[in-house]
């Protein structure tokens, strides 16, 4: 589910409710690890057909002293911020630019850093992978795909649907290719938003969750046998 999570702010750059504004230029450089994170893992990944590559790594400050030391470690940045999550956006160069986004999962924890360099605009046309469902009247506007773990990841946006009936039509979709429901949201009175799926054959697990906003997300992954 975490993975979920940093996916989630990832794409949508904390979403459009976020509160976003701009560094004032500070003394420090940036380097590819300005806040000396302790890197537990790199992988690549491929966005919208772009290939990248993301480092996770943990930062031993809590949010308040974080907020310092992004103000001292990065210049011309802009930062958009939601909650205890900040995510820091600056240009580098051939029009890319370098994302850091910190997650604060509770106090006294390290922060989690996500680092990734993807181009200033992602490219609006792609291809929509099989594996994933998605409602009939939907728009995709980002899949990612880590081919390290063989898992994928796709939203879209969606009508006014309720995200219960949203929900209730992608656990529909996906049940054709022997996906089944594990957690039954569909019995929490009309409030359900998310899902958990299994397949048994090839074993994979699926989580599947919307927002009242309009927005769907589906991750999907293998399971060891």
């Amino acid at each position: 589910m975490m993975r979920l999570l940093i996916l989630t702010i990832c794409c949508l750059a904390l979403s459009a409710q976020a509160q976003v504004f701009t560094l004032w230029p500070s003394g420090g450089g940036v380097s590819d690890n300005p806040l000396d994170a302790e890197i537990f893992s790199t992988e690549p990944v491929i966005i919208n057909g772009v290939r990248c590559e993301m480092k996770l790594g943990l930062v031993h400050q809590d949010i308040h002293n974080l907020v310092i030391s992004i103000q001292e470690n990065f210049r011309d940045a802009k930062i958009a911020a939601k909650g205890n999550n900040l995510l820091v956006m600056m240009p580098v160069q051939d029009g890319w630019q370098q994302r850091y986004l910190y997650v604060s999962v509770r106090p006294g924890m390290p922060v989690l850093q996500v680092s990734m360099k993807i181009p200033e605009k992602i490219p609006d046309k792609f291809d929509w992978p099989r594996q994933l469902p998605i409602l009939a009247q939907a728009t995709p506007f980002r899949v990612m795909s880590f081919p390290k773990r063989q898992a994928l990841y796709g939203a879209f946006r969606y009508d006014g649907t309720p995200t219960a009936a949203a929900l209730e039509q992608m656990v529909a979709i996906a049940s054709p290719d022997k996906w089944e429901p594990m957690a039954r949201e569909e019995t929490n009175l009309g409030r359900a938003s998310g899902e958990i799926l299994i397949r048994k054959n090839p074993p994979a697990i699926m989580l599947v969750n919307f927002t009242q906003e309009g927005v769907g997300f589906v991750y999907t992954r293998p399971l060891s046998k």
